[in-house]
């Protein structure tokens, strides 16, 4: 829905453009799919370690993810459609 808003809104702040980047790439495609590939890896789900690796790999994901849609997005600006 933020997807659909951000372009219709004439002012945007930076901190809708993070959280629709987060929120649209970084968690849904990258984040949270690492994360349950590793809940459904980990022996003891309750130890302090497996919370520690879960948080790890969710600020990993959300690093791709929103490198992934600033190239994207920079790509779908500037990039040859015939290349692309």
């Amino acid at each position: 829905m933020l997807d659909i808003y951000l372009p219709m809104n004439k002012e945007v702040s930076l901190e809708l453009i993070d959280k629709v980047m987060l929120l649209k790439t970084a968690r849904y495609t990258i984040s949270y799919p690492l994360m349950m590939g590793a809940i459904t890896g980990l022996t003891d789900r309750e130890s302090p370690q497996s919370h520690e690796y879960m948080q790890l790999l969710s600020q990993f994901g959300d690093a791709v993810g929103i490198s992934f849609q600033i190239m994207d997005d920079i790509q779908g600006l500037y990039g040859d459609e015939l290349v692309l």
